[in-house]
């Protein structure tokens, strides 16, 4: 069992480590503390919770874009430039998950994927989705079924359409 000072003693420990990583990229990067955070940031929001597309109401790129919009605040042009899609697709997605889906996605922990991989316009938001999912993370179709709230029937099928192109 850990004592409460052992507790303070690890916390300050990493903290310095930390600390001192900072002070080295500053200097090795000649950036500020600012530059820092903002790059942080930037990298944290490369990403989109997996756990959105645990819903029956609305489509894959409906999510996403639902997703971006209204909890991450991004206008429809930087949608459409981060997913590399036709701005008025964008706009017609967006309006029609607000009325599938008043609320807002409620996000829990849960796994992270990158929005980079929506950019190839070859394939659908959906066949991007599995196919990053069954070749990067290496899951089998149940699993990617299960995740998505989609049938495993549909999982191979997108997946083989993917295959195809």
């Amino acid at each position: 069992m850990r004592r409460d000072s052992d507790h303070s003693e690890m916390e300050k420990s990493d903290l310095d480590l930390m600390l001192n990583f900072f002070d080295h990229f500053k200097k090795k990067y000649n950036m500020s503390s600012q530059d820092i955070a903002q790059l942080i940031t930037q990298q944290s929001n490369e990403f989109i919770p997996l756990c959105i597309f645990n819903n029956k109401s609305l489509s894959v790129f409906e999510a996403i874009v639902k997703y971006l919009v209204d909890s991450r605040e991004l206008s429809l042009k930087k949608v459409s430039t981060l997913l590399n899609r036709n701005y008025s697709t964008i706009w017609t997605t967006h309006s029609n998950a607000k009325k599938k889906l008043k609320a807002s996605f409620k996000i829990e922990s849960c796994k992270q994927i990158p929005i980079s991989i929506f950019s190839d316009s070859k394939y659908t938001i959906f066949e991007s989705l599995v196919k990053f999912l069954k070749e990067e993370e290496e899951l089998p179709n149940y699993e990617i079924a299960k995740l998505l709230n989609r049938n495993n029937k549909t999982i191979w099928t997108i997946y083989n359409n993917t295959k195809k192109k």
